[in-house]
């Protein structure tokens, strides 16, 4: 998992040492009333959690206590499952909202906008699709012209026969 939290969050730990994460309050929700509801569960669904290539700005980040699970997300979703990682991840929220009651009310994550959330965190939140997406451009361009200049060249020549 990438530790969505802020610098001054990712500093502290909540009373049972776990680590806060960010998480889209909506794709969260929806996965509660998919939950609730047993209806399916699909990965897509479940990696849209932490996603933030397709994020609005204005769309609200909930922290959640996601304990010393340093698993990557793909590896538990191909382990155990949509749903058990969605019922993780709600698990994370109501372990989250439990130790809030043992933090100092300033210490206290709150939730933000992604905006809010990517000021905090600095230039790699969110750019760093974007910055892969550059450099994929790049290369295709970079090809592009590695193409173009074997054309405008004369092809090798070859060496005469004795």
């Amino acid at each position: 998992f990438v530790n969505m939290a802020p610098k001054e969050v990712v500093d502290q730990e909540s009373e049972s040492g776990m680590g806060i994460v960010y998480v889209r309050e909506k794709i969260l929700e929806e996965l509660k009333t998919k939950v609730k509801s047993g209806a399916e569960i699909s990965k897509e669904l479940v990696e849209k959690l932490t996603d933030d290539e397709e994020i609005d700005l204005q769309e609200m980040m909930v922290p959640i206590d996601m304990g010393n699970n340093e698993e990557d997300l793909e590896d538990l979703l191909e382990n155990k499952g949509a749903k058990v990682v969605a019922e993780m991840f709600i698990k994370a929220q109501e372990t989250f909202e439990k130790s809030k009651a043992s933090m100092p009310e300033e210490d206290i994550p709150k939730p933000m906008t992604a905006e809010e959330l990517a000021s905090r965190l600095g230039p790699d939140f969110m750019e760093e699709g974007e910055e892969e997406e550059m450099m994929f451009d790049e290369d295709a361009e970079e090809d592009d012209d590695d193409d173009d200049d074997d054309e405008d060249e004369p092809p090798t020549k070859k060496a005469k026969k004795a």
